[in-house]
């Protein structure tokens, strides 16, 4: 177990990399979301530290996790004073995830195991995130309508990723050619995809901009409204399709 979190005295790791090899091992990374471009400079160097001290991708996946459930902590017992801290954990995450992936190509140490484990931290802290700035904005006074809206945003954000990820065919491989030819058209399902690709994660960068000026929970609410509605969008235009092909 200690070998698959730290690394592996069986794989023999190059320790001389340069960062010009990291940025051709990690050319796949130029494609993610805008933030993760942004952050590129700084993953490109944290990946040179993680090849030369052998840590294993699944660590710096756990590593990742660890910082958004902290930023989650914060946000329960800190909501006001220590929101800024919660948005410089959630950079951090960024950058950690954008190492995992990296380290794994470099040292081929991809698995299907890792791949399970970066989704689920992401569908764990997602909830985790607003469950804490839930409980925050309780503790500092607020109504208890706040636990309505954080059980509205859960549910907004569990449904929109089972959807962006199990029922939009680019992104699962469990589809019929003829539902990808089908998705290959424009359509109002894609229309919201490429907008909510541009600004992903979109929860999180909310949360992050809301949290600098000190108010988190009130990415909570607008979360809340965009990922249900985004949500129904989507499984209605899917269901439509669906139904008028059957």
């Amino acid at each position: 177990m200690a070998n698959t979190l730290l690394g592996s005295e069986k794989i023999a790791v190059k320790r001389s990399w340069t960062l010009e090899e990291i940025r051709r091992t990690s050319a796949k990374d130029t494609e993610s979301e805008l933030i993760y471009r942004l952050l590129r400079p700084i993953s490109l160097r944290l990946v040179w530290v993680f090849l030369r001290w052998n840590v294993a991708p699944n660590t710096i996946t756990f590593l990742f996790i660890g910082c958004l459930v902290l930023a989650a902590v914060v946000l329960a017992l800190r909501p006001i004073d220590g929101s800024p801290i919660a948005a410089l954990l959630i950079l951090a995450s960024y950058v950690l995830d954008s190492c995992d992936g990296a380290v794994a190509r470099a040292t081929k140490r991809l698995s299907t195991a890792g791949d399970k484990l970066d989704m689920l931290g992401h569908w764990i802290t997602n909830s985790l995130l607003i469950l804490g700035a839930t409980l925050g904005q309780i503790g500092a006074g607020s109504s208890n309508s706040a636990w309505l809206i954080g059980m509205v945003a859960m549910l907004g954000t569990n449904s929109y990723y089972y959807m962006q990820y199990n029922l939009l065919p680019h992104a699962s491989s469990n589809h019929t050619n003829e539902a990808n030819k089908l998705y290959q058209k424009p359509s109002l399902v894609n229309r919201i995809r490429g907008l909510f690709h541009t600004f992903a994660p979109l929860d999180t960068n909310l949360l992050i901009v809301a949290s600098l000026i000190g108010f988190p929970f009130m990415a909570i609410q607008i979360w809340a409204l965009l990922s249900n509605v985004a949500s129904l969008v989507i499984f209605g235009q899917y269901y439509w399709r669906e139904t008028r092909q059957s």
